[in-house]
Formats: C-alpha cells, structure tokens, sequence
C-alpha cells in the first residue's frame, strides 16, 4: 500500500505531476498564505489548489496504468490495491464501479490527491468549505 501512496506523492519514475510537486506549486503561487485578510483571497486560494487538483488527476489520464507498467505486479500489490479501492469506494460522495485494476487505481490516486491537498489547506488555516466552489 505505501508503494501506491508514494507513487503519488513523489516518485521519480511517475512522470505525472505528483502531489508534492502541485503542492510546490500551490504554496509559490500563493506565497503570501499567511497575509490574506479577505475572504475572496482565501477563497481564490482554495480554488487554485482545486483547479491544480482537477488539471492534474481528474483528467483522464492512465497512471494506474503507468504504475503498473512500473512495478512488478504480485499477490499482495494486487490484494493492497483491491482493499485501498473498497475503503475509497466507501468513502466516496458518487456512485464507483470500475473493473479494471488500472482504472481502480487511477480512482485511488484521485482520491489520495484530493485528501492531500485538502489536508494542506486546513494545515494553512483555510476553510476547505470553499473546496470546489
């Protein structure tokens, strides 16, 4: 399981942006975290990390299929990826069905990025209320 989360987090072989590198980003693009006074600059904040999170995960592209490619694919990877999908898939506000082990773990790394990054904008004191508004 840690193998999958750290595939996402930052992985020289994932040639995906992975979350610390939109976090990077995020935090440069805003450097000024700790000056917001309005509302509409905290809430402009939460939607930059939101629109990095949907420019860079929920946009159709393959990486469980990358990761796969990457990594030597055993019982336990299999069986680490299948109950990471069912905890997800239990916690998700919409309907999930996939059937390929690909598109299950593109599902997780959607998932995990969005739980990241909307841990990064409560660790900067902002409300994760305006996520996706």
């Amino acid at each position: 399981m840690e193998l999958i989360f750290n595939w996402n987090n930052n992985h020289e072989k994932n040639y995906y942006a992975t979350i610390r590198d939109v976090i990077k980003d995020w935090e440069q693009s805003y450097s000024y975290l700790g000056e917001c006074e309005y509302e509409c600059e905290k809430q402009a904040m939460i939607n930059g990390m939101y629109n990095l999170f949907n420019s860079e995960w929920n946009d159709g592209k393959k990486r469980g299929k990358d990761f796969l490619e990457e990594n030597e694919i055993d019982y336990k990877l299999i069986k680490a990826i299948e109950d990471v999908y069912i905890c997800y898939k239990k916690e998700c506000e919409y309907d999930v069905d996939n059937d390929l082990l690909e598109d299950k773990l593109d599902f997780i790394f959607l998932q995990h990025a969005e739980k990241e990054l909307k841990n990064v904008i409560t660790e900067h004191k902002l409300d994760i209320e305006y996520w996706g508004y």
